[in-house]
């Protein structure tokens, strides 16, 4: 099983998002991994933040779950969490668990950007 890769930097649409770049799986071993990066994030009051699916191949409940479990102290801070790049099959685990309700999902990173500024 691979592990999980999460690289965090400023977007190159706008230094005041953070862009999350995941590989591999986000499960239930790997999820302290992500996790940390995102309390890393909220300790700087860096809340505007786009994640990338793109590389990720697998994601179970506890992948799931963190973003959840985020979420809220994310737009309590006034940002919030936007999804860009999901593979088809990440796209139907969101649909059919009815994250579209609780997340936006976007095509690409400019245009979660670019929700962010109309805001």
């Amino acid at each position: 099983m691979e592990l999980l890769s999460v690289d965090v930097g400023e977007s190159a649409q706008d230094a005041g998002v953070v862009l999350f770049r995941l590989k591999g799986h986000l499960d239930a071993q790997t999820v302290r991994t992500l996790e940390g990066r995102f309390e890393q994030q909220i300790r700087t009051a860096h809340v505007r933040w786009v994640v990338d699916l793109g590389a990720l191949e697998y994601i179970s409940s506890a992948g799931l779950g963190s973003f959840i479990g985020i979420v809220s102290d994310v737009r309590s801070r006034g940002g919030d969490i936007f999804f860009v790049g999901l593979t088809p099959k990440i796209e139907k685990i969101f649909k059919v668990l009815g994250f579209m309700r609780i997340f936006k999902l976007f095509k690409s990173e400019a245009e979660a950007v670019l929700a962010f500024k109309g805001a």
